[in-house]
């Protein structure tokens, strides 16, 4: 009913792929991004790393309060925060993702990676049709096994949009890029542009998983930054755009979501896990095994309790 079964995928504890709705869906949060209230001084390198810590924690602990997976963009804003990005994904010990969007900075991120021994639980964020042959052999000796795949050419940006045309774009430019870098699990982002092409975005996820049947999702954070309890009429507008989003992605077979800042994870989580919960109840009735911390074991149960002592 939900989309074509694809493998599952394992990475930086993370499991991604299967059935849809039998792996909980990963929600990412950022940290460290342009205008992180978190970063005191961005070209020195200084930062509030108490901050930076709690918000991990507190999103960490909402996320797998539902059942779902949880993970960290870090995106990496100056050379002088390298080093201590990669420090704070030792010190925290969660899935990952190391992002920029500076080639450079990708390049120095992947050595420190390797340097500091974390390549078990980084993901490259990542890998587009612009990235260098220093940026891929720096990848590849960094011995990082997972990368995003950014599925867009800018050179021809409304051809890109077209489902067939990502396909095209997978299939000969980003996986050979990837093989060539060593990865083991590629993981596809469809490229949200702008808030209408989300639902271009969500098309394309389905198209990836019954054609190239690989791990999915995107990143709507790129177009819903700027929605917030502080721009919109009232703080349910907000919660709302973004949880609805977050649901119509997952419903077209997305494995892994951007949502946005890390503290926003209270945005989209319930509205995720319900999603989750439900679509887990059709595969248990189709005798399908799910996880025993999964959304059907959390959210949908209470619910469900709550019903009962309602009725």
């Amino acid at each position: 009913m939900w989309g074509t079964e694809i493998p599952e995928y394992r990475t930086s504890n993370l499991i991604l792929g299967g059935k849809l709705g039998q792996n909980p869906l990963t929600l990412i949060g950022s940290v460290l991004f342009h205008g992180d209230p978190a970063i005191i001084n961005e070209e020195a390198g200084i930062i509030n790393k108490e901050r930076v810590i709690e918000g991990i924690k507190k999103g960490k602990e909402l996320i797998e309060g539902y059942g779902l997976q949880f993970a960290v963009d870090f995106v990496i804003p100056s050379t002088k925060l390298v080093d201590k990005v990669i420090e704070l994904i030792a010190e925290c010990k969660v899935p990952a993702f190391v992002d920029s969007t500076v080639p450079d900075l990708k390049i120095s991120a992947y050595r420190a990676v390797k340097e500091y021994g974390v390549n078990d639980l980084v993901i490259a964020n990542g890998i587009d049709t612009s990235s260098s042959r220093e940026e891929i052999e720096a990848l590849k000796k960094a011995e990082i096994k997972a990368a995003v795949l950014l599925v867009f050419n800018p050179k021809e940006p409304l051809e890109s949009l077209d489902p067939k045309a990502k396909i095209s774009i997978i299939k000969n430019w980003l996986l050979p890029m990837a093989k060539e870098a060593g990865i083991d699990v590629p993981l596809l982002d469809a490229v949200v542009l702008d808030p209408a092409s989300i639902i271009l975005s969500a098309k394309a996820i389905r198209a990836f998983r019954s054609e190239i049947r690989l791990p999915s999702g995107c990143a709507p954070a790129n177009a819903l930054g700027p929605v917030s309890k502080k721009t919109m009429h009232y703080a349910e507008e907000a919660i709302g755009i973004h949880s609805s989003v977050t649901t119509l992605l997952r419903l077209s077979g997305a494995d892994f979501i951007f949502y946005g800042p890390v503290r926003r994870a209270k945005y989209v989580a319930s509205a995720a896990a319900i999603a989750d919960a439900l679509l887990a109840y059709e595969l248990t009735r189709e005798k399908v095994k799910v996880g025993k911390r999964h959304p059907l074991r959390t959210i949908l149960r209470d619910i469900q309790r709550l019903f009962a002592r309602n009725s």
